[in-house]
């Protein structure tokens, strides 16, 4: 493994485990206004006064589960790319 290989397993590392944590922390059910990621990801789950019988709560809801499956299936490839290196 050469150095650029190396540099590159780290960076992975840390964003596997960074985005492990906020998968972990956007499953949890509870109430968020918004998860902020590294700038690049944020997550609004449940917006304060919505009830479970509100449209947008439901759509609300539908989007953060799309995100967080869009989110396992990044990490997927980037386990599988560390595994390749």
């Amino acid at each position: 493994m050469n150095n650029e290989q190396l540099e590159k397993a780290i960076r992975l590392k840390e964003e596997i485990r960074e985005l492990d944590i906020f998968i972990s922390l956007a499953k949890r059910d509870g109430f968020w206004e918004r998860i902020a990621f590294k700038k690049e990801f944020t997550l609004i789950t449940n917006v304060h006064g919505f009830r479970e019988d509100n449209n947008q709560y439901r759509l609300s809801k539908e989007l953060s589960h799309k995100v967080i499956e869009v989110l396992e299936k990044q990490l997927d490839e980037w386990k599988k790319e560390l595994e390749n290196i």
